[in-house]
């Protein structure tokens, strides 16, 4: 189990703060860590990785695209991989890795976000654009993998785990009225989650 934060926003993050996220993805992703700054500093993007599919730091997330165009942080597992990737070689992509992680970035650079629908397995997904200065965010079908998010003060945040948002922006503390709902219900309606103004993506 890997895990992922980001965040884009309008004038500089906040990169300083990319310690304490680790720290909180850390327990996800203990065998590495890596970070996608732009150079304007509005997108960063931070991984820590849980290593199963080519151990090599080539396989290291954030994953760039070899065109250099896209940027991907992905937690999950993607079953059917070798085939997509044997599709790419036909259409004459050389892989660098043999991981799920540069299938899904390179696919959806050659095929597009329709790409997503052939995926199986389970899975959350960010891909940032830096041609369009555009982000994508997915999750698989079911929600087996968690994908948050938080648009706050011209930032947009978003992460596998609620606490790495919190970590970044601190104030957005506990919602009082989804402490009220869960203590009435014993569950807080989605796409709501326990904190202030934080999703869940796609539920």
């Amino acid at each position: 189990m890997c895990g992922f934060f980001g965040v884009i926003a309008s004038t500089p993050v906040e990169s300083s703060r990319s310690d304490r996220i680790r720290d909180v993805l850390n327990s996800r992703g203990p065998d590495g860590s890596g970070t996608f700054l732009t150079p304007d500093q509005t997108v960063m993007l931070i991984h820590t990785r849980l290593a199963i599919l080519d151990l090599h730091t080539r396989a290291l997330q954030p994953f760039t695209t070899q065109s250099g165009r896209y940027t991907m942080a992905y937690n999950g597992e993607i079953y059917n991989f070798r085939e997509l990737g044997r599709e790419l070689t036909d259409a004459g992509i050389t892989l660098r890795t043999t991981s799920d992680t540069e299938v899904v970035a390179e696919g959806f650079e050659l095929w597009g976000e329709g790409f997503i629908r052939r995926l199986e397995g389970m899975f959350s997904i960010s891909i940032y654009d830096s041609s369009e200065d555009v982000l994508w965010l997915f999750r698989d079908a079911y929600g087996i993998k968690p994908l948050l998010y938080c648009s706050d003060a011209g930032r947009f945040l978003f992460s596998t785990s609620a606490q790495a948002i919190l970590a970044y922006e601190p104030q957005l503390g506990i919602d009082v009225d989804a402490v009220r709902e869960f203590l009435a219900n014993g569950f807080i309606m989605e796409p709501n989650s326990l904190y202030r103004g934080v999703q869940w993506l796609g539920h």
